[in-house]
């Protein structure tokens, strides 16, 4: 009897182990992040307070330069594990900024990724270290208020021109390469204490400035929790 009870606690051990072993087959993800966003240089388009009377003659441009600035938001992703280490990602994000060097400049991106990640361990581990390559879109709203335009004519005289809002809209190919480190706290519960990823998003912006597929060459952090469920 004492052998069998021992044998039953053996086998009953086993299985809570090979239990706690079990992988995850989906992973729901909620993360903050933070955006490097580098310069893109000097841009000059025709400044859009004048009104072209002549279009052969030659307007008033309006030459501005926006430095680098860090935005904030956040990412929610969704990855089916193909088996014990590659993935398949699905992730959706924003982030914003309305204030770049004391430039009121409401900007606003949003980015649509899909790849493969490569787990360097199980996603049963207690601690996975991973990598992934994501490519998709994109989207980036800006716009900024431009105030009242005083412009003195060649006679002496003064015309003012009211101020204006411009919009900028823009989509276009982005990609995000990097890693990332899941620590298991229950089979359901898991933290991501660190993602790190080269964040590139190359815009088509011809009306701004004349200058096709600006290069925007990013630094993005992230760290949030992730929900498993369906173990294998």
């Amino acid at each position: 009897m004492k052998n069998s009870l021992v044998a039953i606690g053996f086998l009953l051990l086993l299985a809570m182990t090979a239990y706690a072993q079990e992988q995850p087959k989906y992973e729901l993800s909620f993360q903050y992040n933070y955006v490097h966003v580098n310069s893109t240089g000097t841009r000059s388009i025709p400044d859009p307070r004048v009104p072209v009377v002549n279009p052969l003659a030659t307007n008033p441009t309006l030459t501005f330069s926006i430095p680098g600035f860090s935005a904030h938001g956040g990412t929610s992703s969704f990855a089916y594990n193909l088996n014990e280490h590659i993935s398949g990602v699905a992730e959706f994000g924003g982030f914003h900024n309305n204030n770049i060097s004391d430039i009121q400049i409401d900007n606003t991106s949003w980015s649509f990724l899909f790849g493969p990640r490569y787990s360097f361990k199980k996603r049963s581990s207690r601690v996975i270290p991973s990598v992934h390559t994501l490519f998709g879109w994109t989207h980036r709203s800006a716009s900024t208020e431009l105030p009242t335009l005083l412009v003195v004519n060649p006679l002496g005289t003064t015309t003012t021109y009211p101020g204006v809002r411009i919009e900028n809209n823009d989509t276009g190919f982005s990609m995000a390469l990097g890693g990332s480190l899941d620590i298991k706290l229950s089979e359901k519960v898991a933290i991501r204490p660190v993602q790190l990823d080269y964040y590139f998003v190359r815009l088509d912006s011809g009306h701004a400035g004349n200058f096709n597929d600006f290069n925007h060459n990013n630094l993005r952090y992230q760290v949030g929790v992730l929900f498993r469920w369906g173990n294998k």
